[in-house]
């Protein structure tokens, strides 16, 4: 009798892992993805078509959305349905970055850039980019949070820009 309880787990988890594509992965694919649009369960059924329970059950393994669901799920959050179910890591489509780089042509030139560069000017520009990326999140801080301004440090030898105050 534990021979044959055994073999039916077995035949049920095969149901669930194929080719390393697990319904775990997906589930917490499907959490990580909510969390970071900062919906809940609820919102997402909705945005879906489905249930709070079927997000829920999606989201810890106990059953996998149809062919059909997992396109729909794909497309809400802008990622590949390989990257949903495990199979690559690459999170955003070809279409998602093309769009939001301003169009084909420019993400294409973008990388074109990139890949001319040697080694250390491409890393400079990886870290000018990550600057800018930073910059561009502070600027969008919320109004009621202030930041102190930081004091003015002259460079080494260097003097103090005048001041806006006229003479």
């Amino acid at each position: 009798e534990v021979g044959k309880n055994r073999k039916k787990w077995d035949l049920s988890l095969k149901k669930y892992r194929t080719n390393g594509v697990s319904a775990m992965k997906l589930g917490e694919r499907l959490h990580q993805l909510r969390k970071e649009k900062g919906l809940k369960q609820e919102e997402l059924g909705r945005q879906l078509g489905v249930s709070k329970s079927t997000i829920s059950a999606y989201e810890h393994g106990k059953c996998q959305p149809d062919f059909s669901k997992l396109v729909q799920i794909a497309r809400f959050f802008k990622v590949t349905t390989d990257y949903l179910l495990g199979i690559s890591d690459e999170k955003y489509t070809e279409l998602y970055l093309r769009e939001t780089f301003c169009g084909p042509a420019s993400y294409a030139e973008l990388l074109e850039m990139l890949e001319g560069l040697r080694p250390e000017t491409r890393q400079t520009a990886i870290i000018a980019l990550q600057a800018l990326s930073c910059r561009e999140q502070m600027m969008r801080k919320p109004a009621g949070k202030k930041t102190e301004k930081a004091a003015y440090t002259p460079p080494a030898g260097g003097r103090k820009p005048p001041s806006d105050s006229k003479v």
